[in-house]
């Protein structure tokens, strides 16, 4: 949480809470969820190298997968001529 944030959200508690401890301690609890809950999400969060490495193994499958089509069509193609010439 940014101060701004946290300054505001004493400000709210303070209209809530009796004393300024009360007011502290809520935002000091919140702050603290808040800050466990980015640090337990990073590790599922993608970054730019992980989306970098997910682009370029897209672009190795799409060029493997154009290398067995061509390779398929000029077989299935030799399999056409053959049974052709065969007749």
């Amino acid at each position: 949480m940014t101060a701004t944030q946290s300054l505001n959200l004493y400000n709210i508690s303070l209209r809530y809470f009796k004393n300024e401890a009360d007011a502290s301690s809520f935002v000091k609890e919140i702050e603290f969820v808040v800050d466990n809950k980015f640090t337990t999400e990073r590790n599922i969060l993608a970054t730019k190298d992980d989306l970098v490495g997910i682009r370029k193994e897209i672009a190795d499958s799409k060029l493997d997968l154009i290398k067995w089509m061509v390779g398929m069509w000029v077989a299935q193609m030799a399999a056409i001529v053959f049974l052709i010439i065969r007749k």
